[in-house]
C-alpha cells in the first residue's frame, strides 16, 4: 500500500486520468 501512494504523488495524473476513464466507461 505504502509503494502504490507513492507512485500516485509520483503520478497523480495518471491515476486521476485511469480513474476517470474507468467511471467514464462505466457510466457509458
Amino acid at each position: 500500500m505504502e509503494d502504490r501512494d507513492k507512485q500516485t504523488v509520483g503520478h497523480p495524473q495518471k491515476q486521476r486520468h485511469s480513474y476517470s476513464t474507468c467511471r467514464y466507461t462505466r457510466s457509458h
